[in-house]
């Protein structure tokens, strides 16, 4: 599902607060490293913090001069880009061998490309898993004949243990034109007319729509500013019969996908609510490995019970999800539908 969705977090040594990985400090100097070579811009000291706080490493500007001044002794094209510019814009210069050979391309990067490539296309997305699978073998192609002969049993062995391709259950095919025409429209900023059939009434309009995003639940959606109702609306693509690129241009809004979509659960938008859940003391640490929101807070009660409080809309793919754990979790403060009363048909 999107950013929204419940997910299962990684497994991780160290947890942090997020889910995320704590990372030591020589290997967050790394990344960081990695992270300023990779880009043409380079960071500011405020991108750096950004970058840190999002590894789970403390991020305040003396932790970064510290950081600075490693790189100054380890990396000899390390330093900002413009020293007039203000503020000052680091990164590492040049191609980087030395830093190459410092990480090592393992089997598991290139199986996690190809993982990723696979999942694509069961979302029709192929196009992009054409890229990924690109990737992989320009990765390959850098190998010295050695090394890609040691990797090769790894990567074939780990390929065959993904699965992704043949993970059973219903998936939507959409025509890899149709969204090639709507990712055409959103990089162009140009109008979209289509021919369009409601789920919920069985009727058929045809509607002239401003692209923003396509987001990706239990079904695929087109998101777009809607000319008629003067809103933001979701498109299921499945609905969509037919699809024309206009010449008309449009201005895009200013707009924050992630802002928007935190708004809901998931797909659905509404009004936000405040939710609590509660999950039962025999699926609490299970429980405590998903993130059902981004604007989530956990708390382990002394019951051994986890709750769970976050504000978002989507009362139901709330209850979709809500049906998946059983009698394993209640919903409090007066958001239990009724469905959940009859699901349970018990009382905390």
């Amino acid at each position: 599902m999107t950013a929204m969705a419940a997910s299962r977090s990684p497994a991780t040594s160290i947890p942090v607060r997020g889910g995320g990985p704590r990372y030591g400090a020589s290997e967050a100097l790394l990344a960081l490293a990695l992270r300023l070579q990779g880009s043409s811009t380079g960071l500011t000291f405020g991108e750096i913090a950004e970058f840190l706080k999002e590894m789970g490493r403390p991020h305040g500007r003396r932790t970064i001069e510290r950081m600075r001044d490693a790189l100054e002794r380890l990396c000899p094209d390390f330093g900002p880009i413009d020293p007039q510019e203000r503020p000052l814009r680091f990164r590492i210069g040049g191609r980087g061998p030395a830093m190459a050979s410092l990480v090592p391309i393992e089997a598991k990067d290139i199986v996690a490309l190809g993982t990723a490539a696979r999942t694509l296309e069961r979302e029709n997305q192929i196009d992009h898993a054409r890229t990924l699978d690109r990737i992989a073998l320009l990765l390959m192609s850098q190998m010295d004949a050695g090394r890609k002969r040691r990797l090769e049993p790894d990567i074939e062995l780990l390929s065959q243990a993904e699965g992704i391709a043949l993970r059973p259950g219903p998936r939507v095919i959409v025509p890899p034109e149709r969204l090639n025409d709507i990712r055409a429209a959103i990089l162009g900023f140009r109008r979209l007319r289509l021919r369009y059939k409601s789920r919920g009434t069985g009727l058929s309009s045809t509607q002239i729509v401003e692209p923003y995003a396509m987001v990706y639940g239990h079904r695929p959606y087109l998101l777009a500013w809607n000319t008629e109702l003067r809103k933001y609306s979701y498109w299921a693509l499945t609905g969509i019969q037919s699809l024309e690129l206009l010449d008309a241009t449009f201005k895009r809004r200013k707009f924050s996908l992630r802002k928007y979509l935190e708004r809901s659960f998931g797909v659905f938008q509404e009004k936000p609510f405040k939710v609590a859940w509660r999950f039962d003391a025999d699926v609490a640490d299970e429980a405590a490995q998903f993130q059902f929101h981004p604007t989530q807070k956990m708390k382990r009660l002394k019951d051994g019970r986890l709750e769970v409080r976050f504000t978002a809309g989507g009362r139901r793919e709330m209850e979709w999800h809500l049906a998946t754990w059983g009698d394993g979790v209640e919903a409090v403060n007066g958001y239990l539908t009724s469905s959940d009363r009859n699901r349970r048909n018990i009382k905390r």
